[in-house]
């Protein structure tokens, strides 16, 4: 899943700090990269936010750089964010197929010749909560099948 904007800016933001602060610290890209263990392509990307850098990269420029975690906050910051939108998205993904199948199973309720049925007492087996099964009786097409 692609970040959205508001995340892409964070990252930006914190990207644009990470040079700030090593600029401070008299460090060239490489020289950070040298003394953290990466390389100078990843503080690179990392500082113009295309990188999806890991805690472990921040956390190690944050002690490098004695930056007080800032920068280690700073991608918490960035991943909660992420986070939030993830869940956002499948809290609506998941109300939009319970809409469906609502609608489909109203629609199956008016439908005289396919009698529709729900019942809510039944448990989901991961996470316990109860559930809406929708049961709808249809006709088979064409002729039964004979046995062997």
């Amino acid at each position: 899943m692609a970040d959205s904007e508001l995340v892409a800016g964070m990252r930006w933001d914190l990207g644009r700090q990470l040079s700030a602060v090593r600029q401070r610290a008299g460090l060239t890209q490489h020289g950070l990269g040298v003394l953290t263990g990466y390389t100078r392509s990843a503080v690179s990307f990392a500082e113009i936010g295309r990188a999806k850098s890991a805690r472990e990269f921040w956390r190690a420029c944050d002690t490098t750089l004695n930056a007080d975690g800032a920068l280690i906050a700073g991608f918490d910051q960035v991943q909660a964010a992420r986070e939030s939108e993830q869940q956002a998205a499948a809290l609506a993904a998941q109300t939009a197929r319970e809409a469906r199948a609502v609608a489909a199973f109203e629609a199956a309720r008016q439908e005289t010749r396919f009698p529709a049925k729900a019942s809510g007492d039944h448990e989901c087996p991961h996470c316990g909560q109860p559930l809406m099964v929708i049961t709808t009786v249809l006709p088979r097409p064409g002729p039964l099948a004979s046995g062997p």
